[in-house]
C-alpha cells in the first residue's frame, strides 16, 4: 500500500463516556498530516482537548512513519499571534513559519515572536536572514533564475 492511497480529508472524533465531545479535521498528504480545524464541546474546555488532539496527531504521524518513511511532518496550520485561539501553536518546540518575503522556513523563536509584535505596529516583516533574497527580487520570467534561487535556498525550504 502507498501513502497516497490514504491521502484525503478525515474527521477524528473524540468520545467521552459515549458522548461526542470533539472533532479534529485533518488532511493526510504524502509527507504530512495537516491539522485543518478543531472544535469541541465548551463544557470540556478544562480538559485542554486541543493539546491532547495535537499530541495524538503527532503519535499517529510516528506510527505512519514506521510504514511510510517519507511521512514525517506535522502542519499545525495558520499561526496568528494576536488570536487567542491560535497563539498556542507557538508553544510547540521546533515550529517553523514561512517567511512571507523570502518563502523560506524560519524557526519560530521568542525573537521572531517579538518581531511579529513589532510588525503589528509598522506593518513590515521579514523573518529570514538578511542574505536570503526576496522572491519578488527574482526575475521569474526566466526559469533558470527561479531554479538558481531554489538551489541557493534549498536548505531552508521544506520540500
Amino acid at each position: 500500500m502507498c501513502i497516497r492511497d490514504r491521502c484525503g480529508c478525515y474527521h477524528l472524533k473524540w468520545y467521552l463516556d459515549g458522548k461526542l465531545i470533539a472533532i479534529a479535521v485533518v488532511d493526510i498528504l504524502p509527507e504530512c498530516l495537516s491539522s485543518v480545524y478543531y472544535f469541541y464541546d465548551p463544557d470540556y474546555k478544562f480538559l485542554n482537548l486541543g493539546i491532547l488532539s495535537s499530541l495524538k496527531e503527532i503519535e499517529y504521524i510516528q506510527e505512519l512513519k514506521k510504514v511510510f518513511p517519507q511521512f514525517k511532518y506535522y502542519y499545525l496550520g495558520f499561526y496568528i499571534q494576536n488570536c487567542q485561539k491560535m497563539v498556542y501553536k507557538g508553544d510547540y518546540e521546533l515550529s517553523e513559519l514561512l517567511c512571507p518575503e523570502t518563502c523560506t522556513w524560519v524557526p519560530l523563536t521568542k525573537e521572531i515572536r517579538d518581531q511579529i509584535d513589532r510588525w503589528a505596529v509598522n506593518k513590515q516583516i521579514r523573518l529570514s536572514k538578511p542574505e536570503v533574497k526576496k522572491i519578488s527580487d527574482i526575475d521569474t520570467s526566466n526559469i533558470e533564475n527561479v531554479m538558481m534561487w531554489v538551489i541557493q535556498n534549498l536548505s531552508l525550504i521544506h520540500i
